[in-house]
């Protein structure tokens, strides 16, 4: 989760330098979510999410609990940039990597606990509709056995890391990209686009999991590219395209992206299990129709395809393959509630072992 996570943050902070709430009130948010899904056998995982915003003069003072993730963090404004600190901790279940998929399928004896705690400063500018955004960090991790005492899980190690982030918004507002309580499904009329540049150093080293696809690098690098772009086709109607790409070196499963799940936390593919694959060299898009209901709620449908390299999680990055899903969803808002639903298909294109896999999202959630 850690990178999606980051990301996250990142927009969300251009969404609060975008569109403001007000200056003299606090606002908190409430979420609870499951992500499931039945591949060989029933599996899926709950999250709840608390986000306090608080405004202390000319600071703003966030905190957040999100399932096994505490953040707090303060940021202010200085003329044309905003200076921001915070502090993060995750417990156990890191990456969610007491998971080892394998076409579809959990192999836990390949799983262990994950665990980190960092510290991170970042800088954010902009220039006209492009967005800048320097975040300089270090981030302790500690690992543990899950099941298999004898597994091969990394040493802990400490890592320092850099983000240059760039993005390029032309989107409208809309709540989903600035309430943390309605992030699982965004709206989009508009463009975007955006770019991660992301660099890690680490003081120790060593191979672990599958022999040959976690060398246990020092020094990592991966580029990261995102856009989105959605119009209304009528008063009831609106499309939209959202991308993603990326390119890594030297990467393990501690850094790589996380590919299945419905989830606002991985690269979305509906029916897969939450990270049923970590990709550190894919491509991949969603592309949702969606109506008007009522009010502001909605229904609609996607259809999600990745490439990705190792799709079968042996180490060979030379190869690459394909998954897809597609999705039924409602989108319901009233007021400050928020409440999702979603069921997704994902059939076997060659590297799943059951050749139609399912899922289903739900959420519920209140801002206050």
């Amino acid at each position: 989760m850690i990178q999606h996570s980051r990301r996250f943050l990142v927009a969300m902070i251009a969404a609060c330098c975008l569109f403001p709430s007000s200056a003299s009130a606090w606002n908190l948010y409430v979420n609870g979510a499951a992500d499931t899904w039945n591949t060989n056998e029933f599996g899926g995982h709950g999250i709840f999410l608390a986000h306090l915003a608080l405004p202390l003069g000319d600071w703003l003072l966030v905190a957040e609990l999100n399932t096994d993730t505490a953040l707090l963090r303060t940021q202010t404004q200085f003329g044309k940039v905003q200076l921001g600190a915070q502090v993060r901790a995750e417990a156990l279940f890191g990456g969610l990597l007491i998971h080892h998929f394998v076409a579809g399928e959990d192999q836990p004896e390949l799983g262990f606990y994950a665990s980190f705690a960092e510290a991170q400063v970042d800088a954010k500018t902009n220039l006209a509709s492009h967005w800048f955004t320097l975040s300089l960090g270090a981030r302790q991790w500690a690992f543990s056995a899950f099941e298999e005492e004898d597994i091969v899980f990394p040493p802990d190690l400490l890592a320092a890391y850099a983000q240059l982030s760039w993005a390029w918004w032309e989107i409208d507002h809309d709540s989903s990209w600035s309430d943390p309580h309605r992030r699982a499904r965004r709206r989009i009329e508009g463009f975007g686009l955006g770019m991660d540049i992301s660099a890690e150093l680490r003081n120790d080293s060593g191979e672990f999991g599958v022999e040959g696809r976690n060398p246990g690098e020092k020094e990592i690098l991966s580029v990261r590219q995102w856009g989105a772009w959605g119009v209304e086709l009528s008063p009831i109607a609106r499309l939209q395209v959202r991308q993603w790409a990326g390119w890594g070196f030297n990467e393990d499963d501690l850094t790589r992206m996380r590919v299945g799940g419905q989830n606002p936390y991985v690269l979305p593919v509906p029916g897969l299990p939450w990270a049923a694959f970590l990709a550190q060299r894919y491509v991949g898009g969603e592309v949702a129709q969606s109506f008007n209901l009522w009010g502001e709620s909605e229904i609609g449908f996607t259809a999600n395809g990745v490439v990705l390299d190792d799709p079968r999680r042996v180490g060979d990055f030379d190869e690459f393959g394909n998954v897809i899903g597609t999705s039924l969803f409602l989108d319901f808002r009233h007021g400050p509630w928020q409440a999702n639903a979603a069921i997704g298909l994902s059939p076997d294109t060659g590297y799943l072992a059951n050749s139609l896999n399912y899922g289903a999202y739900v959420d519920l959630g209140r801002s206050f």
